[in-house]
């Protein structure tokens, strides 16, 4: 047995799956996957359920590079095991403004070989430097104004009807909120950087928990508190607004239902 050869048709199958897209590799009909959008392994050809806020199913022109780090082919050429990273990216369809993700992960996969050719029969596959993706006990998801237990400011009323939140590429947790009285949606990029052409910054505290500041021209302040529920179905977006001098000028508390 040629375990040379064995590797070098392993490493051209991974190869071609790059040029062909997701799912392209050849793969046995009992499979076992396992990535970072499924909330467990799935088997044969059929997706299992994803978490809430998954791009999966939305993803278009997706591309990945991929370096084989190691393989190993067993003596008896039957079976052989890869591991392999990979820079991945593609865009979100349907999102407004338009998305373009890029992350890239680490693979595990397990190869058979069936009627003489190397086939995928399990892979466990997660993102690389980020965080473990989310229950519903986050904020990711999309959640839908609740009217009657909001208390909005005398005069200022709560602008937002849904709001959507999702993880991006950098693993910081972002804002994308259709706003009444507005043409496009606003995002707000949880990074603790200074929104550009806005004195916004939102800061990550958890998964759970998020904290936007901002200083306005006149030295008034804003400070928000952006918080899920412990049953992950109810969140808490608290606003204080204060003058220059410390003052409290206003307060307001929107209450969110979770949709998805």
């Amino acid at each position: 047995m040629d375990l040379k050869a064995e590797e070098a048709a392993i490493r051209a199958m991974i190869a071609a799956r790059d040029k062909g897209g997701p799912g392209s590799n050849p793969s046995t009909e009992d499979r076992i996957v396992w990535s970072g959008p499924d909330k467990r392994p799935w088997f044969g050809s059929k997706r299992g359920e994803t978490f809430p806020g998954s791009t999966v199913g939305k993803r278009t022109n997706q591309k990945a590079v991929t370096k084989v780090e190691r393989v190993e082919v067993a003596a008896s050429g039957e079976l052989a095991w890869v591991y392999m990273t990979a820079k991945n990216e593609f865009d979100v369809d349907g999102s407004n403004p338009p998305r373009h993700e890029t992350f890239e992960n680490a693979t595990l996969m397990v190869l058979k070989k069936v009627g003489g050719q190397w086939k995928q029969a399990a892979g466990f596959a997660r993102p690389l430097d980020r965080a473990f993706v989310p229950d519903t006990g986050t904020l990711v998801g999309t959640w839908k104004l609740n009217a009657d237990r909001s208390r909005e400011e005398p005069g200022k009323p709560w602008g937002h009807h849904t709001v959507r939140f999702y993880l991006n590429s950098e693993n910081f947790i972002a804002d994308e909120a259709q706003v009444e009285g507005r043409q496009e949606p606003v995002r707000l990029t949880c990074d603790n950087k200074a929104s550009s052409g806005s004195p916004m910054r939102c800061e990550t505290v958890s998964e759970r928990f998020i904290r936007i500041r901002a200083v306005q021209p006149d030295g008034a302040r804003l400070e928000s508190n952006v918080e899920v529920s412990a049953d992950g179905m109810t969140l808490f977006w608290t606003r204080t607004r204060s003058s220059a001098d410390g003052k409290i000028a206003g307060y307001m508390t929107a209450v969110y239902d979770r949709v998805n």
